[in-house]
């Protein structure tokens, strides 16, 4: 390929990706706008709504979990605080 022929591949591609960015620049996915909407909607509620909602959703993920494992929620909830506090070093203050 002639160094000329190169340096033309590069303009039409980089003509192409600023256009491709304006394009979607404009443009916002359903997941943006799920996003968005589920963002609004938190930032609504009431401090005591959104930890009702966050302790609801744990709970949730617990079932999951457990149902996914095969395992009681008790099971399930001591199996999650292992895996939490397995990498974890202790700290330098709390062994004085």
């Amino acid at each position: 390929m002639k160094a000329g022929r190169r340096t033309g591949d590069v303009v039409v591609l980089r003509d192409f990706r600023q256009r491709c960015r304006r394009y979607t620049a404009v443009m916002t996915s359903v997941a943006d706008q799920l996003r968005n909407e589920s963002r609004r909607r938190v930032l609504e509620m009431s401090p005591a709504a959104r930890l009702e909602l966050a302790l609801r959703l744990g709970d949730e993920d617990v079932t999951l979990f457990a149902t996914a494992n095969g395992l009681s929620e008790a099971e399930a909830r001591l199996v999650l605080i292992r895996r939490r506090q397995a990498g974890r070093q202790p700290s330098a203050t709390a062994q004085r």
